[in-house]
């Protein structure tokens, strides 16, 4: 069995769904799962999933458009400069709001009771790196434990 590496959707099993209707289904389930996560959580929970990681994602995505200004692909349009400027500043602002829970509160100002300051940070960082041991398990481990290899497959519009 071969499994493809696909650039826009992930990992997909070789198969014939790897059209359009499979497209749908994939987001639908991630919208699915992504409302029932929200709604079953706890509220301390629903913070972390939400705010702290989606502001790393946030950063990341910023720095990399300016990354992209700098050294673009030879066939891929350039990035303006007002865009770079909202992406530096869309991206400093989700540093900020990533690194601040890291730091001590004032005095009576613990958002918590009977936690640490930094729980949901610790928290958050941890959903990454619970994602992280997923990738290595499912890209790396399970290939060579399975016998089948990945290959990647680029796709193109028609």
């Amino acid at each position: 069995m071969h499994i493809l590496i696909s650039e826009r959707l992930g990992y997909l099993f070789d198969c014939h769904l790897r059209s359009t209707s499979w497209r749908c289904l994939q987001f639908c389930y991630q919208c699915c799962t992504f409302i029932l996560r929200l709604l079953f959580l706890p509220p301390v929970l629903k913070f972390i999933q939400v705010s702290y990681s989606l502001s790393i994602i946030n950063a990341a995505i910023s720095f990399g458009i300016v990354y992209l200004a700098y050294r673009p692909y030879p066939d891929w349009p350039r990035v303006g400069i007002p865009a770079q400027v909202a992406a530096r500043f869309f991206g400093a602002v989700n540093v900020f709001l990533f690194v601040v829970p890291l730091t001590n509160p004032p005095i009576g100002a613990d958002p918590y009771t009977s936690l640490p300051y930094w729980t949901h940070a610790v928290a958050g960082w941890a959903v990454f790196g619970l994602g992280f041991l997923y990738w290595v398990f499912w890209a790396q481990i399970s290939p060579r434990v399975g016998k089948y290899k990945l290959y990647r497959v680029e796709e193109r519009d028609i």
